[in-house]
């Protein structure tokens, strides 16, 4: 992939990544791409269950990321294999399935202030399983995402629509979050010496075939030209696949590599407000009390990357 970057130019093109102007336009690519996977979700669910969405959008990313990750195959160890395929159902598969289910009863906007949540679920995992004491910032962060989640629950509940929010649809959305805190500490803790794309394709090796067969054996994929608009949905989730999940991590990877792992995952600040955007454009109702949610939550990320 690197050598189709390069040529007349003199030079690889990822070596203008080192630019910080490149380096944040890349960042809110990132926060764009990121922050739209819960409306396409959405829109994909009109035409496909939630598990046959959740599914097909395995199979469309393992299309794209095993071909990127071949020459990465060897560059681990089979003592490594088994928390490769851990850290990527909960960093891909099993989130992939609780948010298809999440978004059926929340609106966009709301799955994106969920999905915040993640690095308050990273921190108390690495705290309870991992023995890492957070710093005193990081505890005050904490308190501030804590209470900034509850107000949400509280605010949405009294003041969403009828279908916009649900506690059960939102819990299953915590759930997520909670899944991707469980996959970063894996990395972190168990895999650090892995190459990214391995940690990132490798799992996808066996998500892909599994879902594969699933979809094949349960969904009949050939009668699916028979469902009025169901090309509509196959869009959907070939956008989340091939760009937010398949090219969205590759471009992670290499702004990771070239910048530092905290201005990396600055991202989590961008995709909440993404997402509302793009919910505001698909004409969802734009919930003026998620202003203070946001506020309190992104403050207590600060805190804790600020720790970091």
């Amino acid at each position: 992939m690197g050598s189709f970057f390069s040529g007349k130019f003199g030079g690889n093109i990822w070596e203008f990544v080192e630019k910080p102007a490149v380096q944040v336009g890349v960042l809110v690519l990132l926060g764009a791409l990121w922050g739209s996977s819960f409306l396409l979700i959405k829109k994909a669910l009109l035409y496909f269950l939630p598990w046959e969405a959740a599914l097909i959008r395995i199979v469309i990313s393992a299309c794209v990321l095993v071909p990127l990750v071949t020459r990465h195959l060897r560059n681990f160890s089979m003592r490594d294999l088994s928390w490769l395929v851990i850290t990527g159902l909960f960093g891909n598969g099993i989130p992939a399935f609780l948010w298809a289910l999440a978004q059926q009863g929340l609106d966009s906007s709301f799955g994106g202030l969920i999905n915040a949540t993640t690095p308050l679920f990273t921190l108390g995992v690495s705290a309870v399983f991992f023995k890492k004491i957070p710093r005193r910032f990081a505890w005050m962060g904490l308190g501030l995402g804590t209470c900034g989640a509850v107000l949400f629950f509280v605010l949405a509940r009294r003041w969403a629509g009828p279908g916009q929010f649900s506690a059960f649809h939102a819990a299953l959305g915590l759930a997520g979050a909670a899944c991707y805190g469980v996959s970063l500490n894996l990395i972190r803790h168990r895999l650090q010496h892995v190459h990214p794309l391995s940690i990132t394709g490798v799992p996808f090796v066996f998500m892909g075939a599994v879902s594969f067969m699933t979809l094949m054996a349960f969904s009949q994929p050939w009668q699916w030209p028979q469902k009025p608009g169901v090309h509509h949905g196959l869009l959907y989730l070939t956008l989340l696949g091939v760009f937010a999940t398949g090219f969205g991590v590759w471009l992670f990877n290499r702004l990771l590599k070239h910048t530092s792992a905290l201005f990396a995952s600055s991202v989590t600040y961008l995709i909440p407000v993404f997402a509302m955007f793009f919910s505001f454009l698909a004409g969802e109702p734009f919930h003026v009390f998620l202003i203070p949610v946001l506020v309190l939550i992104l403050s207590g990320i600060f805190l804790i990357q600020k720790s970091g």
